[in-house]
């Protein structure tokens, strides 16, 4: 199910960076290295705000169990770090992935990506019905916590080690990062490890290919949102 997802996302993927609405303006930074340096200073803090949440009693929403609410703190928490940086540096929020010219076509590439999982994991009637229910707001918060991840991964974390290092490389990079940072909710919230870790692993590298053929987080975050989600979706 997974397998078949995954080939299904980086065909699409592939295909739809052909297109001209994703023909993308080269992010150029005119100190790559400093760059790369600041977002792995920005994933040490996402880390230990990671760690932190996950070790300390934490609050739980309304509706949502405690491995989400934690996932959901983590998310916004872990985003503080990407906002203060965008902000002390004068820099725009292209910079961390949100170009506002290729929106509209992220838009279109996660939703197709969405409708893609829905249909190969074969949850069209399920979702519909679920979409009345308390599954409805699961989305949402998953969402929120997706686009929030994507921003610090894939926008800002993403763009910069691979202006440094090279696009492979900083993709590589990035993914193992975002896996790493997972580890203390993923270690704490399942009895399989091995699969979780394997199966967050290899979303992550979909995710940060998706970004890179879209130019702008959206994409990946929807596509991430919809697939986490339909694990609740019976």
């Amino acid at each position: 199910m997974y397998l078949s997802e995954w080939i299904g996302s980086v065909a699409v993927a592939m295909i739809a960076g052909i297109s001209p609405k994703f023909k993308r303006t080269k992010l150029v930074f005119k100190y790559p290295q400093r760059e790369g340096i600041v977002a792995l200073a920005v994933f040490g803090v996402a880390l230990l705000v990671s760690i932190i949440l996950t070790t300390l009693p934490a609050f739980t929403l309304i509706g949502l169990s405690k491995p989400l609410s934690d996932r959901l703190f983590m998310a916004i928490g872990g985003l503080i770090p990407v906002v203060v940086a965008l902000y002390r540096r004068k820099q725009p929020v292209r910079s961390a992935g949100w170009p506002p010219d290729k929106l509209n076509g992220a838009l279109q590439l996660g939703l197709a990506l969405a409708f893609l999982v829905i249909f190969l994991r074969g949850k069209f009637l399920a979702v519909i019905t679920s979409m009345t229910g308390p599954e409805a707001s699961m989305l949402g918060f998953l969402l929120i916590a997706t686009i929030c991840e994507e921003t610090i991964f894939r926008g800002y974390i993403q763009q910069r080690l691979a202006a440094w290092l090279g696009p492979n490389f900083g993709w590589l990079a990035a993914s193992a990062l975002f896996l790493l940072w997972q580890l203390p909710r993923l270690l704490a919230g399942t009895d399989q490890v091995l699969l979780t870790v394997v199966v967050s692993g290899v979303q992550s590298l979909v995710a940060g290919f998706i970004m890179q053929r879209s130019g702008h987080v959206l994409s990946p975050a929807l596509y991430r949102a919809v697939s986490d989600w339909l694990i609740f979706v019976v």
